[in-house]
């Protein structure tokens, strides 16, 4: 099925084109997005094969076509285990996002009308790589987005012989944000930097939050330290402390450099690794 008539697919060549020119495919951004090497597929081309297959029979069971005894490949008939046939499922939907330029065929749809409530893929290989599915999953609901359907309440699946996994829908700057750097991780290693990262943004914000508080506070007791000729202050187990305004004695680096002066007592110390974080606008 084609939501979207402009684009072409050609499932030789497994490219998506508008017009003549040749559109980036959901599966190409999303081993970008996560870092996902090629060679690797290349050099297993039996999986791509048999993946093929199992999907290409699946859809026919999902459209309705054959039934479930007429299943001839055990991945198949696994999957199957874990996801009932349903009247608003679309099967092999082709989508594209206008904005990004780029198409891809989510392998079911289920909507209703032009609300969005489950994108789900199958996936039959060996090897599984987690956040390539997040990726691929959040790139079909992006594209949902861009072409007007509703997908406010949209679940993304991911169903295998072993089971269903659910996925939290990726924004297109976090996927792009994925692609900076030059440090590679592991599949199970981006998953749990990507929750640890979350977690993180939220904590930040009460810090945030925290710092304003604090200046606030800050703000209103100078005035009342300065007014009363206090120093100290206790309220809820928490001390303030008022150092009155004065001046400070420190070395001038800029006149010993000059003077000649500067790297006769600096000396060198050991400086352990470290992470720093900083937060992006």
């Amino acid at each position: 099925m084609n939501e979207n008539e402009q684009i072409n697919y050609n499932a030789e060549t497994h490219e998506y084109t508008m017009g003549k020119d040749r559109v980036p495919s959901v599966t190409e951004l999303a081993g970008k997005f996560a870092k996902i090497k090629t060679d690797w597929l290349e050099a297993h081309p039996e999986y791509a094969a048999r993946g093929t297959l199992v999907h290409a029979e699946l859809a026919e069971y999902y459209s309705g076509n054959i039934t479930k005894d007429q299943l001839k490949w055990d991945k198949s008939k696994e999957i199957c285990e874990h996801l009932e046939p349903h009247k608003d499922m679309k099967v092999e939907t082709i989508v594209y996002n206008s904005e990004h330029g780029y198409a891809g065929t989510a392998d079911i749809i289920c909507m209703k009308g032009a609300t969005v409530y489950y994108v789900v893929d199958f996936k039959t290989g060996v090897t599984r790589k987690r956040l390539y599915e997040q990726c691929q999953l959040s790139l079909y609901l992006l594209a949902l987005q861009s072409m007007g359907y509703n997908t406010d309440d949209a679940q993304l699946l991911v169903v295998a012989p072993d089971g269903i996994t659910k996925y939290p829908a990726l924004s297109w700057d976090r996927m792009v944000q994925l692609d900076e750097g030059d440090l590679e991780l592991e599949d199970e290693d981006s998953l749990k930097v990507m929750r640890l990262t979350e977690r993180l943004k939220m904590l930040k914000a009460f810090e945030d939050e925290a710092a304003q508080v604090e200046a606030e506070l800050k703000e209103l007791l100078s005035a009342k330290f300065e007014e009363k000729d206090a120093t100290t202050f206790v309220c809820n187990d928490i001390k303030f402390i008022y150092t009155k305004a004065g001046t400070r004695k420190s070395v001038d680096t800029l006149a010993l450099k000059k003077a000649g002066l500067y790297e006769q007592y600096v000396k060198e110390t050991p400086v352990a690794a470290s992470v720093r974080i900083t937060k992006r606008n």
